[in-house]
């Protein structure tokens, strides 16, 4: 069923390609579901796990979370996926630096000592 739900996902997206031609995810939800989506956010949860896996694989999905015009779309140029890139990026390093600040270290000994716990998994 994983494997089908990410081939109505990816071909739903072919008709997304581009940031003028999102989808808002309540849409995307039913396109690829096929059920009605009584909350954008509470019902999507599958999808958005579904969605984060395909980019793991490499599928160049990008979204906003734009207050007045959010959506997901295939980005169409290197340039719309170095935008999409670079958001997350920064959103990471907030991210990071915010629980280098809560745990009273520096970024660079949060981020020595996420680098060991890495290699202690692998």
């Amino acid at each position: 069923m994983a494997e089908e739900l990410a081939a109505r996902l990816l071909a739903e997206m072919e008709w997304h390609r581009g940031y003028p031609r999102r989808i808002g995810m309540a849409e995307l939800w039913r396109k690829v579901y096929h059920l009605p989506c009584h909350h954008r956010i509470n019902d999507t949860s599958p999808l958005r796990v579904l969605i984060r896996k395909l980019r793991r694989q490499g599928h160049p999905i990008c979204s906003t979370c734009d207050k007045y015009d959010p959506g997901y779309w295939m980005a169409e140029t290197p340039e719309e996926l170095a935008e999409f890139a670079a958001r997350h990026q920064r959103r990471g390093l907030t991210s990071l630096s915010q629980a280098a600040s809560i745990m009273r270290i520096t970024m660079p000994e949060l981020l020595g000592q996420l680098k060991l716990e890495e290699e202690q998994r692998a």
